[in-house]
């Protein structure tokens, strides 16, 4: 297969346009994800005493003097409180005041949504079995349809209780969070199939900067708007942008052929050679050969289901790889958006730039990640796996000495901060990247979309609790979620240890080489 694509160009006008379409598919991806940071947004709370500001309040005095106005109890000091609005002048936190006693209401939404991730391998089966265009398809329009109708709903519902807004919000959320698991890894999968192996990080980077293209919208579209309700508006009507995109994007000619498709697989080929300007006179027969080689098993979907969960968890061998590779996608979903949708928790700056410059570590990240073409994906996981590790511990170090402190936005303990959560969140975004490329690589194309979302999914546990782990940083104690996620990483650094490489390897000829050993 990957010698076809070589002779009809794996880097021609052909992979280019099913990039950019996939591209816009991807930043709708990244707005999806980083709507947290701006409907959740926590703006910090300002207590007055008649005209006079109180400052350097602990958290727990903040509550009791909150509690105390809310529950009418006597206000002899005439306390007042509201939201600082420098920044944040609506999220979900302001309009529905989830603060203190009703915290932890701002992660449940999250956390309930943990029961929809079997979807996720559901999206991943249902790419292997009616095609990678049309799951994405599905998820679109579904996600699209929820969000815009949810909207018009919101017009109304704010003149409800709090019980029933809150309530419709989160089920909104859990509906969104069903809708998308299987997204962004099957865009991943479908752009990697389109080209051939040598070209696969290139167009991987290229599609990552199509990703934070979209965070950079969303951040200035909040920016100019500081409204969470503006967002989600301008979010569903994106949706539609990219529904349209995707009628525009061939499905997987590996694929097709993988179910006995020869015909359209054919014309799918013929289109790349014509459209990259190289011209093959024997591709029937090429096409050919490659069917009869091409696994053809299309009967029963249940039959089919179960034979492919078979496939990934066959033996010992596949068993141990796929939990390591499950567990790797683990840490790195804990630890990726912890990190990116928590930098809104840092007590200093302006969130904004906090935010441009934590989009702009992928950026980088997205340039570095060609590292994996030259070391290897396993040598390349050790590596930014290690770096990721002593970054997280060098920000527990920072907050443990200045737990009692006020940083100020130039101290030298706020500057390092900050240098080591870049550092952090980049090496983090390579691993995304890395783990992306090895997981379509590591198993064969007859169940690659179910076994990449299949490990996936199973990892993407860590993406539905972060906002508890970040909520230890209030509850218990400052530095405890860069402890977890530090501890997530060093274990992701061990396990790589016993994964087999995939670089210029074919997936059928990959296995955990250093099983026996462990």
């Amino acid at each position: 297969m990957d010698e076809l694509k070589t002779q009809l160009g794996g880097k021609g006008k052909f992979q280019y346009k099913t990039m950019f379409f996939i591209g816009i598919i991807s930043s709708f991806c990244a707005m999806r994800t980083y709507t947290y940071n701006f409907v959740y947004a926590q703006p910090k709370i300002i207590i007055k005493m008649g005209n006079q500001t109180l400052n350097n309040m602990t958290n727990k005095q903040t509550c009791e003097i909150v509690n105390e106005i809310e529950n009418n109890k006597n206000n002899p000091n005439n306390y007042k409180w509201e939201f600082d609005k420098t920044f944040y002048h609506s999220s979900i936190v302001t309009d529905l005041n989830l603060i203190c006693d009703k915290q932890y209401l701002i992660g449940l939404p999250e956390t309930i949504a943990t029961a929809t991730l079997i979807l996720g391998f559901f999206g991943g089966f249902l790419g292997d079995k009616i095609g990678r265009k049309k799951a994405i398809l599905t998820s679109l329009i579904c996600y699209t349809t929820i969000i815009l109708i949810s909207r018009i709903f919101f017009l109304q519902i704010f003149e409800m209780s709090f019980n029933f807004k809150y309530v419709i919000f989160a089920l909104v959320q859990i509906l969104l969070s069903a809708c998308s698991p299987w997204l962004y890894g099957t865009t991943f999968v479908l752009l990697s199939e389109s080209t051939n192996y040598s070209h696969r990080t290139f167009f991987s980077n290229m599609n990552g900067y199509f990703y934070i293209m979209g965070e950079y919208i969303l951040l200035l579209v909040y920016y100019l708007s500081r409204d969470w309700k503006v967002v989600y508006w301008f979010i569903g009507a994106y949706g539609l942008l990219t529904i349209i995109s995707t009628f525009f994007v061939e499905e997987s000619a590996e694929w097709l052929l993988t179910i006995g498709n020869k015909k359209k697989a054919l014309k799918i080929f013929k289109k790349m050679s014509r459209l990259n300007g190289k011209p093959l006179e024997n591709i029937e027969e090429l096409v050919d050969d490659l069917q009869n080689k091409s696994p053809n098993e299309h009967k029963s979907k249940l039959r089919e289901t179960i034979k492919q969960i078979k496939e990934i968890l066959s033996n010992k061998n596949s068993l141990v790889k796929t939990l390591i590779v499950s567990y790797i996608w683990f840490s790195l979903y804990l630890s990726y958006y912890g990190t990116s949708l928590g930098i809104s928790s840092f007590n200093f700056g302006n969130p904004f730039v906090l935010f441009l410059v934590s989009s702009s570590s992928e950026l980088i990240a997205c340039s570095s990640a060609r590292i994996v073409d030259f070391i290897g994906r396993k040598k390349t996981m050790l590596l930014f796996f290690t770096i990721a590790t002593s970054m997280y511990f060098s920000i527990v170090v920072i907050l443990w000495t200045t737990i009692n402190k006020k940083m100020s936005d130039y101290s030298l303990e706020s500057i390092l901060l900050l240098v080591f959560f870049i550092f952090g969140k980049w090496s983090v975004s390579v691993l995304i990247q890395t783990a992306y490329i090895y997981s379509s690589e590591v198993y064969s194309a007859n169940i690659r979309n179910t076994a990449v979302l299949f490990t996936s999914t199973i990892g993407s546990i860590g993406s539905n609790i972060f906002p508890y782990v970040n909520l230890l940083a209030n509850v218990v104690w400052k530095p405890l979620p860069y402890i977890v996620y530090g501890i997530s990483t060093l274990l992701s650094v061990i396990f790589v240890l016993f994964l087999p490489e995939t670089h210029q390897k074919m997936s059928s000829n990959i296995k955990l080489e250093k099983f026996d050993s462990f």
